[in-house]
């Protein structure tokens, strides 16, 4: 039998395991009807899940987040035709509830993200890190958790403000030459220009 990585900490911000997980060989139901001591977070690198989430049942697809606080109810299926693959999350501390407040899981459960190969790159750092257990593995932990955590706070707060997102790569590079030339002192006209 497998040993649970259920934990509470009174840590700031600690994980307790986390994953990639390819579906593909069968169908996949959990259920959890008191749910995890810990907080749980899915993210849909490809394919489907169909998941029951504060009372309803919602179709995550890929770019799609779904937060399960502690002792909620997990319900969650894949199906293998849909070549599914899903990155988890289980983790716990005293920093989670504001942390999960400030990305974007204040009023739901469920992010609606577009793809991010950032944060696919992300879960694949934190997935070896907490498989090879190296020396101060935790530590690197938390540090991908945290930019896990902020790149998916910056990628709702961009689907929030549709004109960042129509002008995001713009305003990017523009604020990318602001740096870098800081020194030249350039007019405005010259950034409205380089837009």
């Amino acid at each position: 039998m497998e040993k649970s990585t259920e934990q509470v900490s009174s840590d700031y911000l600690k994980l307790n395991s986390c994953g990639i997980q390819k579906l593909w060989d069968r169908d996949y139901l959990r259920i959890r009807e008191h749910g995890r001591a810990d907080y749980h977070i899915i993210y849909i690198l490809q394919g489907k899940c169909t998941a029951e989430s504060e009372g309803r049942e919602t179709v995550l697809e890929c770019g799609d987040m779904i937060l399960f606080m502690p002792g909620e109810k997990q319900k969650y299926a894949f199906c293998a035709a849909e070549r599914p693959i899903s990155a988890y999350l289980h983790f716990t501390g005293t920093g989670c509830k504001k942390l999960m407040r400030d990305i974007g899981f204040a009023d739901t459960h469920v992010l609606r993200m577009k793809k991010s190969h950032i944060l696919a790159s992300l879960f694949e750092k934190i997935t070896d890190e907490y498989s090879l257990k190296l020396p101060f593995y935790n530590e690197k932990c938390i540090a991908y958790l945290m930019e896990i955590f902020a790149e998916v706070g910056r990628n709702v707060s961009y689907m929030n403000n549709p004109a960042y997102m129509k002008n995001k790569f713009d305003i990017k590079a523009v604020c990318s030459e602001m740096l870098h030339e800081y020194s030249n002192r350039h007019p405005v006209e010259y950034y409205a220009d380089f837009c």
